[in-house]
């Protein structure tokens, strides 16, 4: 790793000029947190567009990255900001069947829970992803959603109830 990275891995500004093997280490270290991220959050749909505009992004905030917080954090927020902004330009899909149909057509466990993150809003969606799914803690997802800790515990607890009740009406069980 060279010089220039590892001092953006200790959260110091990192200078691009012609420096694209950092990039490419970065890229590496990264792309499968912001690609499940993204997918967690939006979906499938243009996934692989998504993941590419959101490095488009990093590259160019790289050299304005202050180290204020921890730069996964930051890549996060980044991440986050361009899922939130895919999900307002989205227009409600709809459903390929009738509700009524999907007790016809086997699905496993892990697509209910998918069927069931898609229902909730992005918001209640974004901090049950970040903090089940991703590990983070309640300040961390605070700082990635910009919001107070305590409206994430507030989305946070909706959002495992109402994953809860339609997993239940699904008859998925699970702890």
């Amino acid at each position: 790793m060279n010089q220039l990275l590892a001092k953006w891995t200790l959260n110091q500004p990192m200078k691009l000029e012609q420096d694209h093997p950092a990039f490419r280490h970065l890229y590496d270290n990264y792309a499968g947190l912001v690609r499940s991220l993204l997918f967690k959050l939006c979906g499938a749909d243009e996934l692989d567009d998504a993941v590419q505009e959101v490095f488009v992004k990093i590259w160019k905030g790289l050299q304005s990255f202050q180290g204020a917080s921890n730069h996964k954090t930051w890549i996060y927020r980044i991440t986050f900001n361009h899922a939130m902004d895919l999900l307002r330009k989205r227009r409600p899909a709809p459903l390929p069947f009738k509700e009524s149909m999907a007790g016809s057509i086997e699905t496993t466990d892990t697509e209910w829970l998918c069927k069931g993150l898609l229902r909730l809003s992005p918001d209640h969606r974004s901090v049950l992803v970040l903090h089940c799914m991703e590990g983070l803690s309640l300040d961390e997802v605070a700082n990635v959603t910009a919001v107070p800790v305590g409206t994430v515990k507030s989305r946070l607890h909706f959002a495992r109830k109402q994953l809860h009740t339609f997993l239940q009406a699904q008859g998925v069980k699970y702890e």
